[in-house]
């Protein structure tokens, strides 16, 4: 598994941008601002069948810095299961 930047001392920006190229294998849509990355991440969920991995809903992540915490499970889930 390739290294993968973690979601730590980083705008959701850069790190949605750094995961497009640490993770070639996945589909990725283009990052838009912050406040949008619930739309983000549901496309990365869908888009890839990851259904394992929590859908970013405003009931689960209230807050627009959540995306860290979401980005930190997206993160291990791949650590752990390995999309080849």
């Amino acid at each position: 598994m390739a290294n993968i930047v973690l979601p730590l001392n980083i705008s959701f920006k850069e790190w949605a941008s750094q995961i497009r190229i640490d993770l070639p294998q996945i589909t990725f849509p283009v990052p838009d601002k912050v406040e949008y990355w619930r739309d983000w991440a549901s496309q990365v969920v869908y888009s890839n069948y990851l259904n394992n991995v929590p859908l970013p809903t405003e009931i689960s992540y209230p807050n627009t810095e959540d995306w860290k915490k979401w980005g930190a499970f997206f993160v291990n889930y791949l650590y752990n299961n390995p999309i080849t």
